[in-house]
């Protein structure tokens, strides 16, 4: 027998044995709680780099919210390891031909776990959101896999991708099902809580006495059950009265996006409408003065956001001494 054939016989398997053992079992690892790794073949790659979640889901052929089921040494040296998933969620992605649907059931997604490909560490049995080219490869391995947990079930953005460039938005997380469709009266991300805190404790702070009135609130538009967007709602109608007589300033603030048409009416029969600017920057506040000479008069407000607003805001009523 030809030596040279056997020394060649010998070197593959030798390879095979190593990559095997660099996913710990020739096999599939699929032990729940088991970290998946890949065979770290020394390859050197080159990814395309993306500068916000929008332009690689238009890059992308699919999305998946998936659990991973197991992880195998796979016989192709594109890439490092068979990733099999449960599908929980899917969307076609912007490069996606228009008659293609995503997969459901198990899939198995061709991606990179070993040390060296940069991806994230993947454990069977969590659940991730993984971006896929055509012939379900994963994309750039730093930053097409989000994992999912209860945080990320209460804020989408509490979860990144490998290399902190992205962070999952509340569309997509909506339109895999990680959330449920919103009517757009609270905040989702990190930035809109803060934005909401602030207004509240504008509203509530007694440092110059209580307010005769006050009220804050998240308004964003809205997504229905179909996955349609719906318009920011109008708040709840707020009671001014019964006040003294005397002289009234009411302070409208609002944080985010957008604007906010402020309804004042006063003895049911009086009203006048107030634009109420918002910044993103700042909390924007709108003043308004009026004067009252009868205690017994009935008065309310209400706020309508405009058809774009995302915004926090609020308001409070005090008596001016």
């Amino acid at each position: 027998m030809n030596n040279t054939r056997i020394f060649r016989a010998v070197a593959s398997m030798t390879a095979v044995l190593l990559a095997c053992a660099a996913l710990t079992a020739c096999g599939e690892t699929d032990t729940l709680g088991q970290t998946c790794a890949g065979a770290d073949r020394g390859q050197q790659y080159d990814w395309p780099s993306y500068n916000s979640i929008e332009a690689m889901s238009e890059a992308t052929e699919a999305m998946y919210y998936a659990r991973v089921v197991s992880c195998a040494v796979p016989e192709s040296t594109t890439y490092d390891t068979d990733i099999t998933v449960e599908v929980l969620g899917s969307a076609v992605g912007g490069s996606a031909d228009s008659a293609s649907q995503p997969a459901s059931g198990q899939l198995t997604i061709h991606g990179y776990t070993a040390e060296g490909a940069g991806g994230p560490e993947l454990t069977i049995g969590d659940e991730y959101v993984f971006f896929v080219a055509q012939n379900d490869m994963q994309m750039t391995p730093a930053q097409s896999v989000f994992p999912v947990d209860d945080e990320t079930r209460e804020r989408p953005a509490s979860s990144a991708n490998a290399d902190g460039s992205m962070t999952l938005d509340v569309p997509l997380a909506q339109t895999l099902g990680i959330i449920d469709n919103t009517d757009g009266t609270y905040p989702v991300t990190d930035e809109d809580v803060k934005r909401l805190e602030r207004v509240t404790a504008l509203t509530q702070d007694d440092t110059n006495g209580e307010p005769v009135a006050a009220s804050s609130w998240w308004r964003e538009p809205g997504v229905d059950d179909e996955n349609n967007r719906t318009p920011p709602q109008s708040t709840a109608i707020s009671d001014l009265s019964p006040w003294d007589p005397g002289t009234y300033v009411i302070q409208a603030y609002c944080y985010g996006t957008g604007s906010y048409d402020m309804e004042l009416t006063r003895d049911e029969n009086d009203t006048q409408h107030y634009a109420v600017a918002c910044s993103a920057d700042e909390v924007a506040v709108t003043s308004v003065a009026i004067e009252v000479t009868d205690g017994d008069e009935a008065a309310w407000v209400q706020f309508t956001p405009g058809e774009t607003t995302s915004a926090a805001a609020g308001f409070r009523a005090d008596a001016v001494e």
